[in-house]
């Protein structure tokens, strides 16, 4: 069975995890006996302590650098090319904004990048900003260009 570790502070899901890594989390002090699991299939939530096979302790020792087990949450499970598939799409968008349709193309290239960041890859930022950037000088662009033909 695979899990999502949800965070109670904010209710982040962490994984899917399976229960080998869910067991090396908790060798790690990143899950407790009260952290709570929701299974992927059913989205059922209980407790890790409920979960066969699962050993956790019932206080987690201190974070490296942290004061509790959530100061550095595990990292969701993502595999590295689908991350990296959407950093290189906001980028591929970007270029596609600046070749021709910018009014089309920066904003894929926003909602590629906001993929890429929640699936953990950050080196969509630029192509984002950038985007943003473009975006709103391409439309105050196209508003200047309709004004100047109304008035001719």
């Amino acid at each position: 069975m695979r899990y999502f570790v949800v965070d109670p502070h904010s209710g982040q899901k962490f994984g899917p995890a399976d229960l080998e890594l869910l067991g090396r989390w908790a060798a790690e002090g990143r899950l407790t006996a009260h952290s709570t699991l929701e299974d992927v299939a059913t989205g059922q939530r209980v407790y890790a302590a409920e979960i066969p096979g699962l050993r956790v302790n019932e206080v987690a020792p201190p974070m490296p650098g942290g004061s509790g087990p959530y100061e550095a949450p595990p990292q969701a499970y993502v595999p590295v090319d689908e991350a990296q598939k959407e950093a290189n799409a906001a980028w591929i968008w970007f270029a596609v904004g600046l070749a021709c349709c910018g009014l089309f193309g920066y904003p894929m290239s926003i909602i590629a990048a906001n993929r890429a960041e929640a699936l953990g890859n950050q080196n969509a930022k630029v192509a984002k900003i950038l985007s943003i950037i473009f975006l709103v000088l391409s439309t105050l662009g196209l508003i200047l260009f309709v004004i100047g033909l109304a008035n001719s």
